[in-house]
């Protein structure tokens, strides 16, 4: 579900920058686009349904092997429709609130990622034998498309 709502962003993100010529935007969408599809949804992190008080809300788990800078780009992914209201059809039952757990998940990684895509430390425990190991795209020159600005209506 979530691998499949980002995606979807990140594609009507860029048919938006496509259309209006924003170079920038487009570069950024696109790179975003690439990466939620290498992580696949075995790439999300994982989400339990709890309760804070008399509120449902959906409490996120980061995935243990997942780079840290992925935090900054689906927090940045996930507020885009709420942004670009226009853009994005927000009918349907009420999203829950997302609260973010400091505990993090053990999932494995799926393979063939980029090296890059890794927790450094998370790699060396791999390589050490500490982890089980799992194929990686080694020397990867993929990055991790890094928020400069929100996303703003126009």
């Amino acid at each position: 579900q979530k691998f499949q709502s980002r995606r979807e962003i990140a594609s009507t993100m860029v048919e938006h920058s496509q259309d209006n010529g924003d170079e920038e935007g487009l570069s950024f969408w696109k790179a975003t686009l690439d990466a939620i599809s290498m992580l696949k949804s075995d790439g999300m992190s994982d989400e339990d349904s709890d309760h804070e008080g008399q509120e449902k809300v959906k409490v996120v788990r980061d995935l243990k092997f997942r780079h840290t800078d992925f935090k900054a780009l689906f927090q940045h992914v996930d507020s885009t429709p709420r942004v670009m209201k226009r853009l994005f059809n927000q009918s349907g039952k009420k999203r829950l609130r997302r609260v973010f757990s400091s505990e993090i998940s053990d999932r494995s990684p799926p393979p063939n990622l980029p090296s890059t895509f890794y927790r450094p430390e998370y790699l060396d425990l791999m390589k050490k034998g500490i982890l089980p190991w799992v194929v990686v795209q080694e020397n990867a020159t993929v990055s991790i498309p890094k928020v400069a600005l929100p996303v703003q209506e126009e």
